[in-house]
C-alpha cells in the first residue's frame, strides 16, 4: 500500500486491468490475489454481519452494462435495501452542491439536444468515447448548424480510432483550412488529437 500510495494515478491507469479479484486483509500492507469463490465468500461475511441491510452501501458505476446493473439492484433489493447511489450522486456531489448555490440547481443544464443544435462544442479534460458513450453518440449525429466537431486529447483512445471515426476524420481532412481544427493541428508524436 506505501508503495501505491506514491505513484501517480497515471502510472496506476498504465498497470493494466486487473485479471481476478484482489484482497487487503486487516492490517497487512500488500494486497493478495484471491479465487473469485474466496471474494464471494468475504463479501457474504461482511453482509451478514451487518446489523441492518440499510447499512450496506451498492455503488456502481456508469460505464455498467443495463444488465450488469439491473442484477446488482436486484440483488440490493433481495437484500432488503435500496442503498444504490451511483456516480451521479457519489462522484458528483460537490459539484451538484456548487451547482445548486450558484444557479439554484444541482444537475447539469444541459440536454443532449442542445448538442444537436449547438455551432461549437468544446470536450476538455474527459472522453466521451469511454467515460460518456452516450455523449460520443450525441457528437457524431450530424447537426444542421455546424459543419465540423474536433477534439483533442494527449491519449489516443480506440474509440476516436473506430472505421467510423476514421471517415469522419477524412471528412474533416477534406474540409477547408481551419487553425482550430485539431485532427490537423497537432503533432501526432506530441500530441495525439483526432476529430469526430
Amino acid at each position: 500500500m506505501a508503495d501505491l500510495a506514491t505513484r501517480s494515478g497515471y502510472w496506476l491507469g498504465q498497470q493494466g486491468r486487473l485479471t481476478h479479484p484482489m484482497y487487503l486483509p486487516e492490517g497487512a500492507e500488500h494486497y493478495e490475489p484471491v479465487s473469485w469463490e474466496r471474494a464471494f465468500d468475504i463479501v457474504a461475511e461482511e453482509i451478514a454481519a451487518l446489523g441492518s441491510p440499510d447499512e450496506a452501501l451498492f455503488y456502481t458505476s456508469g460505464r455498467t452494462s443495463n444488465e450488469a446493473a439491473f442484477l446488482y439492484q436486484l440483488f440490493a433489493r433481495e437484500l432488503g435495501t435500496n442503498n444504490l447511489p451511483d456516480c451521479s450522486n457519489m462522484c458528483h456531489e460537490s459539484s451538484g452542491s456548487a451547482l445548486n448555490e450558484t444557479i439554484g440547481i444541482g444537475k447539469g443544464s444541459v440536454l443532449l439536444e442542445d448538442l444537436y443544435q449547438a455551432d461549437l462544442i468544446v470536450v476538455a479534460g474527459q472522453n466521451p468515447g469511454t467515460n460518456h458513450p452516450r455523449m460520443l453518440s450525441a457528437l457524431r449525429r450530424p447537426r444542421p448548424t455546424a459543419r465540423r466537431s474536433s477534439a483533442s486529447t494527449r491519449c489516443p483512445r480506440r474509440a476516436w480510432r473506430s472505421s467510423r471515426t476514421r471517415r469522419l476524420r477524412r471528412a474533416c481532412s477534406r474540409a477547408p483550412p481551419s487553425p482550430t481544427c485539431s485532427c490537423r493541428s497537432a503533432s501526432a508524436a506530441t500530441r495525439p488529437s483526432s476529430a469526430s
